[in-house]
Order: structure tokens, then sequence, then C-alpha cells
């Protein structure tokens, strides 16, 4: 089974590690495959964790910023992206490591809008930073989310 390593720094932050957390992308950044390396992607999100009681995600709840890499990412798509950070609902990394696809080892998109979609080999948490409630800028600076009250 495959396994997302580096979610000991997210749970250190939120108490859990789950996907869904995540609500806005913030920053994408892709290289192609070179002599020396395979192909990356990495993004830095917005993750909050869920409740499902309380409108999510919200300015005031803790949150953190959370940067991933993504190792040999293919089929790579995205749409309805702008010059502001974009919110994701239902953000899944799923193991399909039993299809035995070339190495191929999750599923990466969102259930919600089909925002963003691929496939890759491997998937870290590279790190997590908390950001203060209340009087956090990245989460009011983002006044889009189209689930806050």
């Amino acid at each position: 089974m495959a396994e997302v390593s580096g979610t000991e720094a997210v749970i250190a932050v939120l108490g859990r590690w789950a996907p869904g957390d995540l609500a806005f992308i913030e920053r994408l950044e892709y290289s192609a495959a070179s002599l020396d390396a395979g192909a990356a992607l990495m993004i830095d999100a917005l993750f909050q964790r869920g409740d499902l009681s309380k409108p999510w995600p919200s300015p005031s709840g803790n949150c953190c910023r959370v940067s991933l890499l993504f190792t040999d990412p293919v089929n790579f798509a995205l749409k309805g992206f702008s010059g502001r950070a974009k919110q994701i609902e239902g953000f899944f990394i799923e193991d399909i490591s039993d299809r035995q696809w070339e190495g191929l080892r999750f599923s990466v998109g969102d259930h919600e809008d089909g925002y963003i979609a691929f496939l890759c080999r491997e998937v870290r948490v590279l790190q997590a930073s908390p950001l203060l409630p209340a009087s956090n800028p990245a989460f009011t600076a983002y006044p889009q989310a189209s689930r806050w009250p």
C-alpha cells in the first residue's frame, strides 16, 4: 500500500492528516523531467481541518500552509485557475498502487469541480507551517470562498 510521506508535519499542526482538508492552492510549480531528475510538481496550499457542522473554510479557524511534492506527475490537468488562490473542495490523494501502472501509485484531484487532476509516483509533505486564526491574512485575503458565512 502506497503512503504519503511526511504527514506527521501536518498532524503536528492540525491534529490529523486528511487530503480533504486542503482549502486553497496558493502556488503550483511544475518541473519537466531532465537527464538528472524526473518531473516534479510542487503545490503550496492552505489546509484547515474540516468540520461538517461549521462553514468551511473559516477565516477564524486554525490552519496551516503545507508544501507538497508530487514525483513524476502525468496526465496533469488544471482548469479554472486565475490570478488568485484557488479554493478546492473534495481534494483527494488515492492509492492506486494495486493497478500496477508503470510505477504510478497515486491518483490526485478534486471530487467537486475537477479543477486539478493527475497521476504520480510519490507524494511527500515537505513542510507544514501553522497560521494563526482570526489574524490569518491568508484566509481573509480570499473572499471568494464559497462556503464562508
